[in-house]
């Protein structure tokens, strides 16, 4: 998980950047204009609104160039969505990197309450789920998971793969499954007949 750390050369980094984050334009941007579908003008007017890459959103942010406006799956009505039952949202539908972006838009958001809350969200959403999917991983040894684990964000996916297969080894090992073993004077005479 890339939270925080701002690995460059992380893959996962990159592809959460790319999260979609609506902003509304402070300036006019020139030849801007294919950034929005519904228009046939080749500029944005300022106050424009469309979606942008989170990596793109932030540097324009910086520049004073956009607002950033949090986006509809993390506002406060979704959150409420998704703290009444955690477990069965479908947070991938959202964004790959749910938790990620979060973390991220919080930067945007530092003085407001929005930040806290944002974090404090991310936060009691992934300890549920992080309980169902230990749950789930240890007891569905022989079971198809697919319709679960395309529930889940892409951290989720690799605790509960990492889980899954921890369960299947440590099955595979009580019931010695495994390669048996043979004694060094069986392997010997194999080798000279």
């Amino acid at each position: 998980m890339a939270i925080g750390r701002g690995d460059y050369y992380g893959i996962d980094d990159i592809l959460s950047e790319e999260d979609q984050i609506p902003v509304t334009f402070n300036t006019d941007a020139f030849n801007l204009g294919f950034l929005d579908s519904t228009s046939d003008s080749p500029e944005l007017g300022k106050g424009a609104q469309v979606e942008l890459p989170c990596w793109l959103a932030d540097i324009l942010a910086q520049r004073n160039f956009v607002k950033i406006k949090m986006p509809k799956h993390y506002t406060k009505k979704y959150r409420t969505y998704l703290l009444a039952d955690p477990t069965v949202v479908n947070l991938r539908d959202k964004s790959s990197f749910y938790y990620d972006t979060g973390i991220r838009l919080c930067k945007f958001f530092r003085s407001s309450a929005e930040a806290s809350i944002l974090v404090s969200t991310c936060l009691k959403a992934f300890s549920f789920r992080y309980r169902s999917i230990l749950d789930r991983c240890l007891s569905s040894r022989n079971e198809d998971n697919t319709s679960y684990t395309n529930m889940l964000t892409h951290t989720e996916q690799l605790i509960f793969n990492a889980g899954y297969n921890s369960s299947h080894e440590i099955f595979k090992w009580k019931n010695r499954d495994d390669d048996k073993l043979t004694s060094f004077r069986q392997k010997k005479r194999k080798r000279t007949h």
